[in-house]
């Protein structure tokens, strides 16, 4: 961690961003990245409860994504969106990397290993990829209803 920045090259498990949120750091203002891993609480026959504590609110969009294949999904950036994904079922890699409004690089790209069951929490300016290994469950929750001129194409990775 570097000035309250979290570095994700090289991590292979959500796990270790969870962990560096753990740990103390203080975070600027403005919103991060975050990956957390949803952890079982309670599995019997009748189910599995799995959870995170994450304060999502002002939620006004639910998407769900079924990824059929590979795939590679996203490539954009939203100017004033925050995305909250929770992958349900599946792995993949996730690139992301801080733009200006403009679309100018503000950092490096970077990415990280997702598998299911996890939640990413995505704030504005954040272009994001997702790079499926094959079929999984996405669902997209967004703090405003879908406006196209919000999204912002940008190919980070193909």
């Amino acid at each position: 961690m570097d000035g309250g920045r979290l570095d994700y090259r090289g991590n292979k498990k959500a796990g270790h961003v969870l962990e560096a949120l753990k740990g103390g750091s203080t975070l600027v203002s403005e919103k991060q990245l975050r990956v957390a891993p949803l952890t079982c609480q309670h599995d019997d026959t009748r189910r599995s409860v799995y959870e995170v504590l994450c304060g999502i609110s002002g939620i006004v969009r639910v998407t769900h994504l079924a990824v059929k294949d590979k795939a590679i999904l996203g490539n954009h950036f939203h100017r004033n969106l925050t995305e909250t994904f929770i992958l349900v079922s599946g792995t993949a890699l996730l690139f992301t990397q801080k733009v200006a409004s403009d679309g100018r690089a503000r950092e490096i790209m970077r990415w990280e290993e997702i598998e299911a069951p996890c939640i990413i929490e995505m704030p504005p300016l954040t272009v994001h990829a997702f790079s499926f290994t094959g079929p999984a469950i996405l669902i997209s929750l967004g703090d405003t209803p879908f406006d196209r001129e919000d999204q912002v194409p940008y190919t980070l990775f193909d």
